[in-house]
């Protein structure tokens, strides 16, 4: 029961149920009458040194609710089934150490308010302690301990807490807290709600929280929520989440979602759903997904899901995707997809697909599910497919995608997404001619019949042989710009505007190669002062060290023989630096320094409108036109890394010819003005 509960009941006792008493002269013979005190009728407490009235009641009883003190010795009046000793009421009542606080103390004569709680108030505003909606601004639950709070407040009372008393609410009282209580709390209430009370309450607790308490929740409440307290939410709470919410939610804390939590989540709020969160949820959480929420996923975050997810998926679910969603998924996940996922998809979302999208899903499709007819009624415009052998011929100008090779599972190497150049542009790989055989036509067809492509663990190497004979060379595609060439294209080598050689094959494909590091995993392995290698799609490779620092770099093709030990070996610093790496094979290559991120680059430079157009070049420089003026800029090695934190891509000038360029994510790079 309450503790206002216990007051009206007391009242009720002392007022109507207790005898009246009058006051008695003292005997005679006392030379200092004592005063005789009815702490039941007189208003103001009893003075020290009164005397019970003369039926024998004693010690003298005072009642604090009634009087502003109670005089030292007195004891708390007794209820039916009370303590007669003074120890109180045993089902909660006035405890005998209750004390009114000493603004709320009154002149002797006057009858204090027994509700108060140190706030100015009158009659027709009272608010009982059990009553938390009067809990006054500017006050706090410090005189309150543990025990003291959860003996007079139940989870009823919560319903009257607003934002202000909720956000006054002590962190360390949040432990007592359970589902019955949360349940109680008015979503108005939430803003008052901080992510210091979530991390204090039991996991269990959550099961109060409903949908609409959810809703009411801030943004930085949401974002602290650990796994095992979102796994507490029943399902039905999920309903609540929006989709700024969702993006909030810690990617660590949805490894514990279930397929009723997912399935509860609104269409729109399904949105919110980021690459890093996705990769989290398990394959069999994924399966409760539905179709209209697969359809309003991010592409972004479809393209983060991993074989093992897309394998546990029902066939329906691809039936509410979209041509951007059919284009989204990585190459590794479209390649586990069955045949029901084919009889699922639109046929109209899949017509309008992209040349990009349209060659990647077929390239990487398996071969051993799907037959060429089931696609001849669902060819975008300008493609055909032969009918026998699966190869596709696209329209001229496409940007085309090829089956793409497996993931290197290496701890510290990092590299992009590169096409198995030993298959064909075909369902699944299929073709007459592989792309490397084509590769080596565009060569011949270049004058160069000396030289042929292999691919060793993505890297294209080019290897000499007669007089040619230990000139090698290494490659990556640019997998991101690989076109059908224009009818009637020459086959054979160019060097492109920005450095880049570009391979025209027999069949009009026009790929674009970047020079490589020629062994990355083995570079990794064989320098111990080496903490990881990243190789962007655009080229640049990222060498972190061990020490915390790091290079961003461009390596030239030519591979050169070396008589220094394998690993990386610099001289220099600043606009001196040189680098060099040795392989294991005695082979070196010459390092040329590079821009860190080339796409917050050009966002940072384009932040000035006298830049009209920025170029990144095969050898790492970067030219750009400022107020119609060709410049060259040279970045340097060295990267301060960032901490991680996302800012804003920035350039500042340090003196007439250098600057200072920081990344989103708070990396630092120096170039200068050649």
């Amino acid at each position: 029961m309450p503790l206002k509960n216990h007051i009206g009941l007391f009242l009720f006792l002392i007022i109507f149920s207790m005898p009246a008493m009058s006051q008695t002269p003292p005997p005679d013979n006392s030379s200092s009458p004592p005063v005789v005190c009815d702490p039941t009728g007189v208003v103001g407490g009893c003075p020290e040194g009164s005397v019970p009235p003369p039926d024998g009641s004693s010690p003298p009883i005072c009642d604090p609710t009634m009087v502003a003190n109670c005089p030292e010795g007195s004891v708390p009046p007794t209820s039916p089934g009370g303590d007669p000793d003074g120890g109180g009421l045993p089902d909660g009542g006035i405890p005998p150490d209750f004390e009114i606080p000493e603004e709320c103390r009154v002149p002797e004569g006057q009858i204090p308010d027994p509700f108060c709680m140190g706030t100015p108030h009158d009659e027709s505003d009272h608010s009982p302690p059990g009553d938390l909606a009067g809990f006054p601004p500017g006050a706090s639950f410090d005189d309150f301990d543990f025990d003291d709070f959860f003996n007079n407040f139940d989870p009823d009372d919560f319903s009257s807490f607003d934002a202000n008393t909720l956000a006054q609410f002590k962190p360390d009282l949040a432990s007592g807290l359970n589902a019955d209580y949360l349940s109680k709390l008015s979503p108005d209430s939430l803003s008052g709600f901080s992510p210091e009370l979530l991390q204090g309450l039991a996991a269990d607790a959550l099961a109060g929280f409903s949908a609409d308490q959810i809703a009411s929740l801030d943004l930085d409440v949401i974002e602290a929520f650990s796994a095992d307290k979102l796994e507490k939410l029943l399902p039905e709470a999920f309903a609540g989440f929006n989709m700024d919410q969702v993006k909030k939610l810690s990617p660590e804390a949805l490894v514990g979602m279930s397929p009723d939590q997912l399935k509860s989540i609104n269409t729109g709020a399904v949105a919110g759903f980021t690459p890093d969160q996705v990769k989290q949820l398990s394959p069999t959480t994924l399966t409760a997904i539905t179709p209209l929420q697969f359809g309003s996923m991010d592409p972004s975050a479809l393209g983060a899901l991993k074989p093992g997810q897309i394998q546990g998926l029902p066939d329906e679910v691809f039936s509410g995707l979209d041509s951007t969603h059919l284009g989204a998924f990585d190459p590794e996940s479209i390649q586990v997809m069955g045949a029901g996922v084919l009889q699922s998809i639109n046929p109209e979302e899949f017509r309008k697909m992209d040349d990009s999208s349209f060659s990647k899903i077929m390239a990487n499709f398996d071969p051993a599910q799907f037959r060429p007819e089931d696609f001849q009624d669902l060819l975008p415009d300008g493609w055909a497919i032969d009918a026998t052998t699966g190869e596709l011929t696209p329209p001229e100008g496409a940007r085309l995608n090829f089956r793409a090779l497996p993931s290197l599972d290496i701890d510290g190497v990092d590299l992009p997404t590169i096409p198995d150049f030993s298959k064909s542009l075909g369902l699944g790989g299929q073709g007459s001619n592989t792309v490397l055989t084509e590769l080596d036509e565009a060569l011949s067809a270049a004058s160069l019949p000396m030289f042929n492509f292999t691919q060793e663990n993505g890297v294209l190497k080019v290897k000499g042989s007669g007089v040619k004979e230990g000139t090698n060379l290494a490659f990556i595609p640019e997998s991101q710009n690989i076109y059908k060439a224009l009818d009637g294209a020459t086959p054979g080598l160019s060097v492109d505007e920005t450095g880049k050689y570009v391979l025209t094959t027999p069949s009009g494909y026009r790929v674009p190669v970047i020079a490589a590091l020629n062994n990355p995993q083995q570079l990794l392995e064989t320098d111990t002062t080496l903490q990881s290698v990243r190789i962007r799609e655009t080229g640049e490779a990222r060498i972190a060290l061990k020490t915390g620092s790091a290079l961003s770099s461009v390596a030239t093709p030519m591979l050169m023989p070396s008589s220094l030990p394998p690993g990386i070996h610099a001289e220099g610093e600043g606009r001196t630096k040189t680098v060099t790496v040795v392989h294991a094979d005695g082979t070196a290559q010459t390092l040329k320094p590079a821009i860190v991120d080339r796409d917050d680059f050009i966002t940072a430079a384009g932040a000035f409108p006298s830049v009209q157009s920025v170029q990144m070049n095969a050898d790492g420089t970067i030219k750009i036109m400022y107020n119609g003026v060709p410049l060259t800029l040279q970045p340097e090695f060295d990267i301060e890394p960032g901490g991680g934190a996302t800012v804003t891509p920035g350039i500042t000038p340090l003196d007439a010819t250098t600057f200072l360029f920081t990344t989103s994510n708070g990396d630092k790079q120096k170039f200068y003005i050649n």
